[in-house]
């Protein structure tokens, strides 16, 4: 995994963008139980980081590694060793991503959106504590609203 991140920061376009399909790949090879707590907390930083990217396409690419480095979440809400992902890193996670669901670029919020739909029922009552206190500060609540309603399925009840 260290030299596919790597990619991540190649100067060139192209090799960004091809290193996020291929981590994507890696990830779900990998699976669940290969990914350490220390390679995810290494890993979605450096993957959030790429939605800052020059080049679109590499913003829109990065969502597909985020989406597969969460189909491997072992989640517990404190640090375990059994576990890869605990509440901390999903707040940190959670909220970068809710900073560019206000991205001027529809196709961007769009990407976005799925990933944050894939993260929610992880932990469905941080997930819209966190999205409920960005909600105003959005250009727009619509996709807010529309994560929070489909994160109450989560949990049984409405959230909003």
């Amino acid at each position: 995994l260290p030299l596919l991140v790597a990619g991540l920061d190649d100067d060139n376009v192209e090799s960004r963008r091809i290193a996020c399909v291929i981590l994507a790949t890696a990830l779900r090879r990998l699976g669940p139980s290969r990914v350490s707590h220390e390679q995810m907390r290494q890993l979605y930083p450096e993957l959030t980081k790429r939605l800052d990217d020059a080049s679109d396409g590499v913003r829109v690419a990065a969502c597909v590694p985020l989406v597969a480095m969460l189909e491997q979440v072992r989640y517990s809400a404190s640090w375990s060793e059994a576990h890869n992902f605990d509440r901390t890193n999903f707040g940190y996670f959670v909220n970068g991503l809710l900073v560019h669901l206000d991205d001027p670029d529809p196709e961007i919020q769009a990407a976005v959106a799925e990933v944050l739909e894939r993260a929610a029922p992880i932990d469905p009552p941080e997930f819209c504590s966190l999205v409920r206190a960005v909600r105003g500060r959005h250009r727009s609540s619509k996709l807010c609203d529309a994560l929070l309603e489909n994160a109450g399925g989560h949990t049984g009840g409405t959230l909003v």
